[in-house]
């Protein structure tokens, strides 16, 4: 709570309060806890804690960042460590013009229209940003981009990193290679003109204005498509692809598609997540972007990796699944251990999807109208379904529906998963 907060002088507190009681940083923490002490009631922050309420109330129209699921770190930015079992409404953002979230295993970011960056929840492997391990349990911008003007921003277990307006990109954590620091703070690499990044929990992709694709840090089972299985410090470009569209990093293995929409897969593929199919002349690992041949007659247009599974959306609104599915993350009615080859989702009849994402076990699928639907671990109440007639616990092996944002006339713009938890945008 506000009152138990021990602020150093010119420090920026974990918590926000409204643009019109801010004080100038140069106040100092004496005048932050003066005016949060004499309007923190009136100002909404009792119901801060618990998602009820707002610290300031969001602009008409303007989207707002809900979380669900597991709060064992803090990474639902409500402050109170306990899971949610339906989506809850961060109000503490609801001032900030969010314009683009992420989820890792145990954190989560949001970057502001204005280009600052927030994230919460565990900070022991240093993906927060700010300088220590200490667990933030609300939204708290990263002072170390504050002038960076970030658009994007990508969180991994062990590896965070953003690119700001000019195609600049930074990166943070503790197993961020290439760095001069040791990677507490956002520190630039030496790469120009980037559009987009994507983290895995030892390794990054970036591509550029053209559509060259780099690769750095760990290269275990060939996650950097390089053709061996060796670390690189510093961004190398990955031969061998057309103009990539769009990446995104798994636990030692990486997804890639091309401008012509087809899709090609990278690294480990013990459960079948890089899509090149089983049988006993498969190889453990492919070190050099391949084409998934399974997929070469759709055009790929979206692509998420999660720690072991995988799913991608076609340019006619289909997912296909594949990889590790004992939790049923693949969607499939069955919770098979080892899925080779993509399958498409027969649970989606009449509804067209756009973008997928996929955390530790379960994944999520955005559809055109807005609606999310959901599949996989619920324990934690990460499918967001808690108020409907069902076990939390379950399973659900194929996808199901997430009603509150339908009851609350509310259309979803994005949604991040993390290993336990889930992160939406909606307006």
């Amino acid at each position: 709570s506000p009152e138990n907060l021990e602020i150093e002088p010119k420090m920026r507190v974990a918590w926000r309060l409204p643009r019109m009681f801010r004080a100038s940083r140069s106040a100092g923490a004496a005048r932050y806890r003066r005016i949060a002490m004499g309007v923190g009631a009136a100002a909404g922050f009792v119901g801060a804690a618990t998602g009820i309420g707002a610290a300031a109330a969001a602009a008409p129209g303007e989207p707002r960042v809900f979380c669900f699921g597991s709060a064992q770190y803090n990474q639902l930015g409500l402050g109170t460590g306990k899971n949610m079992e339906i989506p809850t409404h961060i109000p503490s953002l609801d001032a900030e013009q969010i314009e683009q979230i992420s989820a890792g295993l145990h954190t989560t970011a949001a970057v502001t229209r204005s280009g600052e960056v927030y994230t919460w929840g565990r900070g022991q492997r240093l993906v927060l940003g700010h300088g220590d391990r200490s667990e933030v349990p609300y939204p708290r911008v990263v002072e170390a981009l504050r002038d960076a003007h970030v658009s994007h921003v990508a969180l991994s277990e062990n590896v965070a990193a953003a690119v700001d307006k000019e195609g600049s990109v930074y990166t943070w954590g503790s197993r961020a290679l290439g760095r001069q620091g040791k990677g507490n703070l956002p520190e630039k690499v030496d790469i120009k003109e980037i559009r987009s990044v994507s983290c895995g929990p030892a390794h990054v992709l970036a591509v550029d204005g053209e559509g060259r694709l780099y690769a750095w840090g760990e290269g275990y089972e060939g996650a950097l498509g390089l053709g061996d299985s060796d670390d690189r410090k510093t961004p190398t470009v990955v031969e061998s692809l057309g103009r990539v569209k769009q990446v995104s990093c798994g636990a030692a293995f990486s997804l890639v598609v091309t401008e012509d929409g087809k899709l090609y897969s990278f690294g480990a593929g013990d459960y079948g997540q890089t899509a090149q199919g089983g049988g006993v002349n498969a190889s453990r690992y492919t070190r050099t972007p391949t084409l998934v041949n399974a997929l070469q007659r759709h055009k790929i247009t979206h692509v998420a990796a999660g720690v072991y599974h995988a799913a991608c959306v076609t340019d006619e609104g289909k997912v296909f699944t594949w990889g590790y599915g004992k939790d049923g993350q693949c969607g499939h009615g069955d919770r098979a251990v080892h899925s080779p080859l993509p399958r498409q989702l027969q649970g989606l009849a009449g509804v067209k999807a756009v973008k997928v994402s996929c955390g530790d076990g379960h994944t999520a699928v955005l559809c055109d109208q807005g609606d999310l639907y959901v599949f996989g671990r619920g324990r934690d109440g990460q499918l967001g379904r808690g108020d409907q007639l069902e076990s939390v616990a379950s399973y659900r092996t194929k996808p199901r529906s997430v009603e509150f944002f339908k009851r609350q006339g509310m259309r979803v713009l994005q949604v991040a998963l993390g290993g336990y938890h889930s992160v939406v945008l909606a307006k």
